[in-house]
């Protein structure tokens, strides 16, 4: 069988390469050093880690300006793959940075040598919150449990925060969090729990914070009722155990409406900080061109409608899709949204699209600001965009197969016919392994620790026993995330995948 198999493959092999020629040279995607941060908002006395990968698995040097707002602290680097799907291979360069004073403090952009070449991030930017005063009332109790709001007053359609604050100066085996029903708003819990400890009046406090991303569209009056703790054991008369109790306060909220907009840029309902940016790739000759409009900052970034696009007289444009939209912060969602438009022309020329303008609302100055992308340009060739006139084509002719030859194939089938020879024998010949999936940046290793972290919280917060699999699969994970040694993809692929099983048994 493999002799005839090898046969077969001599054939195929020849004829094949008779008939294909040599391909031509293949595109390499071209790829930059990319800085993030996780997460982007944090108190004073925490921590946030900035990532700098580097496409492949090649050595960098990263150079790190001197940060007055920032103590930097390097936490090695790990490989990985990142991106939609099976990803791209990337190496991971890990900073941890200390603030050292509150307030929105910028990290500039970091120079990065690799192979030889030479490039620069983007500039960023973190939100570092001082630590909030406990509440007066807190004095005397043993257990209390506050609430508050980022912005009292926040503009219909601007993001805030309700937090929810539990003080503990007893023990307890178990404590459940039922949040408040919020009147006509849309809720996201933000990820993460923040776990603490404080002295206030002589003693000493276990703080655990929760928080929700609240976004009022309609302006008026409202009051988000009293959420609920129920800490469970916890040490009563006599040493026995029971289960306690405790209301949080009610808290109102004013939505101010925006002010009447009186400028020329079309306002579709964003309210945040961003940016618009604009792209068109041709394409092949004549088939459609894409325009792209891309938005980038904070605000409503997820609920942004297809910005409207007027093409230019002779040329349409088409709504394809809208993708991305961030993630989300205190500040709403953080990251960007894209928006696709089909453009077809039907003579040549050059057509002209934008300037792109939209208007945002500002909340932090109460103003609005008007964003633009610069023009582009649609150049339409006679040969491309000139359908061919059927009247003036040849007859067909036949030719027959003593007077002629058939056509050569397309160079699409001869690397087809020229790569199934070598295909046909690495499948027989060639040893098989079984597959095993590497770990991804995609969906991120950190939110993945973030959500198992999570989950046990809640588990444990139902007065259940956690499992010690899943505790041990996110110690394991911590490990290799954050102690700050060199991580192969092998070690940091069975800790991803050990995580996802455990949070995916959790909620199962």
């Amino acid at each position: 069988m493999r002799l005839f198999a090898l046969f077969l493959t001599i054939l195929l092999w020849a004829g094949s390469l008779a008939l294909a020629g040599p391909p031509g040279p293949a595109a390499m995607p071209v790829s930059e050093p990319v800085a993030e941060l996780e997460p982007r908002d944090i108190y004073l006395g925490q921590s946030l880690m900035l990532r700098v990968y580097i496409p492949g698995e090649a050595t960098a040097v990263i150079t790190v300006p001197r940060l007055a707002d920032w103590t930097v602290v390097p936490r090695g680097r790990v490989h990985g793959l990142r991106g939609p799907g099976t990803g791209d291979p990337v190496t991971a360069y890990r900073f941890e940075l200390i603030p050292v004073r509150a307030g929105r403090l910028a990290i500039p952009a970091l120079t990065v040598e690799s192979g030889g070449r030479i490039s620069r991030t983007a500039p960023l930017e973190a939100l570092v919150r001082p630590r909030p005063t406990p509440p007066k009332a807190l004095a005397g109790q043993d257990i209390f449990l506050d609430a508050t709001l980022s912005k009292p007053d926040p503009y219909a359609g601007e993001f805030f925060v309700y937090t929810l604050r539990l003080y503990r100066a007893v023990t307890a085996s178990g404590i459940s969090l039922a949040a408040p029903r919020f009147p006509d708003m849309d809720v996201t819990p933000l990820p993460g729990q923040r776990d603490g400890e404080i002295e206030f009046a002589g003693r000493r406090y276990a703080v655990t914070e929760a928080e929700y991303l609240l976004l009022a569209a309609s302006p008026g009056q409202a009051t988000i009722p009293p959420a609920t703790v129920v800490c469970r054991g916890v040490p009563g008369k006599g040493g026995a155990a029971r289960d306690v109790t405790v209301k949080g306060p009610a808290v109102p909220v004013t939505v101010r409406p925006l002010p009447d907009y009186a400028g020329d840029a079309p306002f579709t309902g964003l309210v945040g900080r961003m940016t618009l940016a604009s792209r068109l790739d041709a394409g092949a000759p004549g088939r459609e061109a894409v325009y792209t409009l891309t938005l980038a900052g904070r605000g409503n970034l997820a609920d942004a409608p297809p910005p409207p696009v007027v093409p230019p007289p002779g040329a349409t444009a088409r709504f394809l899709e809208a993708a991305g939209g961030g993630d989300a912060g205190r500040s709403g969602y953080v990251g960007q949204r894209t928006f696709r438009y089909a453009v077809s022309a039907a003579k040549p020329g050059d057509y002209v699209f934008g300037p792109a303008r939209l208007a945002v609302f500002d909340p932090a100055s109460g103003r609005y600001t008007e964003i633009e992308a610069p023009v582009r340009t649609y150049r339409v060739p006679a040969a491309a965009s000139v359908p061919a006139d059927p009247s003036l084509a040849p007859p067909l002719r036949h030719v027959s197969g003593d007077k002629g030859r058939q056509a050569a194939p397309s160079w699409l089938w001869r690397l087809v016919l020229a790569l199934l020879p070598p295909l046909a024998y690495a499948l027989t010949f060639l040893p098989r392994r079984p597959r095993r999936a590497r770990a991804t940046f995609f969906g991120s290793p950190f939110a993945l620790a973030e959500a198992l972290r999570d989950r046990l919280a809640r588990e444990a917060g139902k007065g259940g026993e956690c499992p010690p699999a899943a505790v041990i699969a996110l110690r394991r994970l911590d490990a290799v995330l954050y102690d700050g040694r060199p991580v192969s993809d092998r070690e940091l692929g069975q800790a991803v995948d050990a995580a996802a099983k455990a949070l995916a048994e959790l909620e199962a």
